[in-house]
């Protein structure tokens, strides 16, 4: 199913991207992007910046968002930008602190200006990259299902209803949130597979999603919960 979305999702962006209006697009990480930047067509967008829009894990991973970043820039001929901050600070008093420094002020200006963005989602299982080797130390998985999250979207871990959940972790994001979504012209969101219908249920609802890339048989399971 991964691989059906990301193709999908990478024919899409060719498109996408192709457009002269489109100067400045954020990407997501995950399997599922990382997937989409091997059907992307090649071609030359020297105009073009690519800016990762959310703060990396801090393993190496090809999954990560400064792999896939500079991945799809080459392809384009584009120019690419990273966010250099992890994904979550240690506590809330330590992200409000590195929030106001100018210097994320201004990427996070830049990120909520983007022309469009790619993004995935990911479910509470060991499946999802964020629940394997993203969350901080003490926050457990568990903790989080049993709080009533169903996924994440951009590392904030939402409910059934697409509200953050009140939960700490959603107050240690280093980066733009849920409601910073409603502004940029068009947010893709791509993620596929039984183990995702309730995330993307939760997120679809939001109404902040305009383009949205998945299988058929998440879109039917969608459609009779919806």
């Amino acid at each position: 199913v991964q691989l059906i979305v990301g193709a999908a999702l990478g024919n899409l962006l060719s498109e996408t991207l192709a457009d002269p209006a489109v100067r400045l697009f954020g990407m997501s990480w995950g399997g599922t992007l990382n997937i989409a930047t091997r059907f992307v067509a090649a071609m030359a967008r020297p105009d073009l910046e690519i800016i990762s829009v959310m703060g990396g894990l801090t393993r190496g991973s090809d999954l990560n968002s400064f792999e896939i970043t500079t991945r799809l820039a080459d392809l384009l001929g584009a120019q690419h930008s990273y966010f250099t901050a992890p994904l979550y600070a240690g506590s809330r008093q330590s992200r409000d602190t590195i929030m106001e420094l100018d210097v994320f002020r201004a990427v996070l200006e830049k990120l909520r200006s983007v022309d469009a963005m790619a993004m995935a989602a990911g479910d509470l299982s060991k499946r999802s990259l964020l629940m394997q080797d993203g969350l901080p130390s003490d926050v457990v998985m568990e903790d989080l299902i049993a709080a009533g999250g169903v996924g994440d979207v951009l590392g904030t871990v939402i409910d059934a209803e697409g509200r953050p959940l009140d939960h700490p972790i959603n107050e240690r994001i280093i980066g733009i949130g849920l409601e910073d979504l409603g502004g940029i012209p068009n947010v893709i969101l791509a993620a596929g597979g039984a183990h995702k219908v309730a995330v993307n249920l939760a997120i679809l609802r939001r109404g902040v999603i305009d383009t949205f890339v998945t299988d058929e048989a998440s879109a039917r399971a969608l459609l009779e919960r919806g």
